[in-house]
């Protein structure tokens, strides 16, 4: 008698996951630092939505804008995205991360703009990506949590 697979994944499942994974870390290996760790969210971070769990859009910590110069700031790149947006960017570790309506998270590199990476999920993108333990937690309308190396 064969035994029935009680198991939510199925081969097809977990090979194409692995696959997929395994490319995405490989294509991660040029982004990390000298020693080969994943970025740690500093002071001048927004690692999430509105800064904070309480959405206070307050940085305690920012000591590069201030009363005094935050007059003379002038936009220093843009990057055409290609689709509509409605998520906040985050940012950790020199990178800023975005989502868009097409379905794709963007990872962009926050001194030049230049695109670093893109990863497709199967539905539109109207959640702002969060970071935690070195991955960037992201949302998509087609049901689905997605956990990118950052």
């Amino acid at each position: 008698m064969k035994r029935k697979n009680t198991s939510s994944w199925n081969r097809r499942e977990f090979i194409g996951t692995a696959g997929a994974t395994a490319v995405a870390a490989s294509s991660m290996w040029p982004y990390l630092g000298a020693q080969g760790r994943l970025p740690v969210a500093g002071p001048s971070d927004w690692d999430r939505f509105a800064y904070d769990l309480h959405n206070t859009r307050f940085n305690s910590r920012e000591a590069t804008l201030n009363a005094g110069n935050v007059g003379r700031l002038r936009p220093k790149w843009t990057h055409e995205i290609g689709a509509p947006m409605q998520t906040s960017p985050t940012v950790v570790g020199g990178t800023v991360f975005v989502g868009a309506w097409d379905g794709k998270y963007h990872a962009l590199d926050a001194e030049t703009g230049e695109q670093r990476w893109s990863a497709y999920t199967d539905g539109r993108v109207y959640y702002s990506p969060t970071f935690g333990n070195g991955l960037i937690y992201a949302g998509s309308a087609d049901g689905y949590v997605y956990a990118f190396e950052s």
